[in-house]
Formats: C-alpha cells, sequence, structure tokens
C-alpha cells in the first residue's frame, strides 16, 4: 500500500518527476513569503534526492532534513551533500509522509514536495505533518488542483494516472483547515507553465506504449483512445491547475 501510493500504474511510470519535484520558482516564492534564517528548522518530506533540502540549507545556511520513503533516494541524497560538503547542515531518513521517525513539534517549517495529490489517504499525511511542526510554524505545499475538471472526467481518468485524485482549492484549503492549520492558498499557473508542457510531451509519448498498458489492464483498446484523448484535451486547455499552499499551525 505504501508504494503503491508512489507508483499508481503505467501511465504515472512514464510521467514521472513532474509530480514530485518542486520547482526553483516555488522555493524562492516560499523564501520570500517566509521569515527564514540559519535558527530555522526545516523538514521537507517527500524529498527525493533532496534538491530543496540543499537549496535552503545552502541559501539560509540553516539545518535542513529531508525524509522519503525509498532507500535509492536516500542513497544519493547522501551522496550529494557529501559531495556539496553538507553533512553538517543537511541530514536524511527513511519514512513515509504518514509515518515519520521525527519527534512531535520539532520544526519551524515542513515542506511538502509536490506529491499530496497522489496519495489515497491526504488527511492522514497532512496531519503527520502538522504534528512534528511546533504551534506558529508554517507548512508549505505546492501541488496540483482539479477546479477545472468536472467528476465525471475525473473518475473516467483515475483509470489512467493518479493526477486526476488531486482536489480543488477548496477541497486542499478544507483539508489543511480540519488538520490544525489556518490555511491559505495560490493559484500559480505561471509556475505551472514549464510542467505543462513537459506534461504534454510525455503524454504524447505514451501513446507509443499503449499495447504494455493494455496487457496489464482490462481497458480495451478503444476505451484507452477515448481517455487518452480526454486526457490530452484537459492538459491542452491549461484546466489541471497548480497551487502553493501555506499554514500556520494553531
Amino acid at each position: 500500500m505504501v508504494k503503491d501510493d508512489y507508483e499508481k500504474g503505467f501511465v504515472d511510470k512514464i510521467l514521472g518527476d513532474i509530480f514530485y519535484t518542486t520547482t526553483q520558482n516555488i522555493r524562492e516564492e516560499i523564501s520570500r513569503k517566509l521569515p527564514i534564517d540559519s535558527e530555522t528548522k526545516i523538514l521537507v518530506v517527500a524529498c527525493r534526492t533532496g534538491e530543496t533540502v540543499f537549496y535552503f540549507a545552502k541559501e539560509f545556511d540553516c539545518k535542513v532534513i529531508g525524509v522519503d520513503l525509498f532507500d535509492a533516494n536516500i542513497k544519493e541524497a547522501e551522496k550529494i551533500a557529501r559531495r556539496e560538503k553538507l553533512t553538517k547542515k543537511v541530514s536524511f531518513a527513511k519514512g513515509h509522509a504518514m509515518r515519520m521517525p521525527m519527534e512531535d513539534e520539532s520544526f519551524d517549517l515542513v515542506i511538502f514536495e509536490r506529491s499530496l495529490s497522489c496519495y489515497d489517504d491526504k488527511e492522514s499525511e497532512v496531519k503527520e505533518c502538522v504534528r512534528v511542526l511546533r504551534k506558529g510554524g508554517t507548512f508549505v505545499m505546492a501541488d496540483f488542483t482539479v477546479d477545472q475538471i468536472d467528476a465525471e472526467e475525473r473518475e473516467d481518468l483515475k483509470e489512467l494516472t493518479c493526477l486526476v485524485s488531486a482536489l480543488s482549492m477548496s477541497e486542499y484549503l478544507e483539508l489543511l483547515s480540519e488538520s490544525g492549520l489556518k490555511a491559505e492558498g495560490y493559484f500559480k499557473e505561471d509556475i505551472a507553465e514549464k510542467n505543462t508542457k513537459l506534461l504534454m510531451q510525455k503524454w504524447k509519448k505514451i501513446r507509443l506504449f499503449s499495447n504494455i498498458f493494455l496487457k496489464a489492464s482490462s481497458a480495451d483498446s478503444g476505451r484507452f483512445e477515448n481517455l487518452m484523448r480526454k486526457g490530452e484535451k484537459i492538459i491542452k486547455e491549461k484546466r489541471l491547475g497548480y497551487a502553493l499552499f501555506s499554514g500556520i499551525k494553531n
């Protein structure tokens, strides 16, 4: 179940890391909005190989911990830390976003790398992030939004990709509020532009591997083609949104 949250299926494997990495623009936006200094203790959840961890450690000379589910990501991140001579500032731990090996209220800032949209139990992941955040601390995440995709389209496309398990702006804000955060969200279509183009390029490649997908599913070729056209139309029309959220722990 744990790894399934990250590895949904054939289409998501081809789409790859565009779901999970936080862009440079998002990091800079966080830096501008929040009062971060060398004393700020930061946790990056679903950190992959540590890009965001290294950015904040270098930018603010503060201590940053990254947590990720996969051993390979942790190993690579630690290798980079040694190469960059950052081992005194950064460290990495293995853990799922629902069960992190950190003490209660031990961080000033928790950054959830772009992956909440791919989880089924979003409430548990956010509550776990809030657990390790000190009172008055800040939770930040950026993720896809589906305000312009109707319920029927979302249900159809779940057969192909976890993209459509993202939430609307209001649903994300409600989730953060119910988890004990005073939250706000900002549409960031400009930050999503690069990802939209990359998503479109990769989506086209999926057609080349459709036979592999069909052998592993119950979908017939006609239905698969129809679903692919629906997904492609949504991407072209830029109906897959993108937003940055922040919340203060009450």
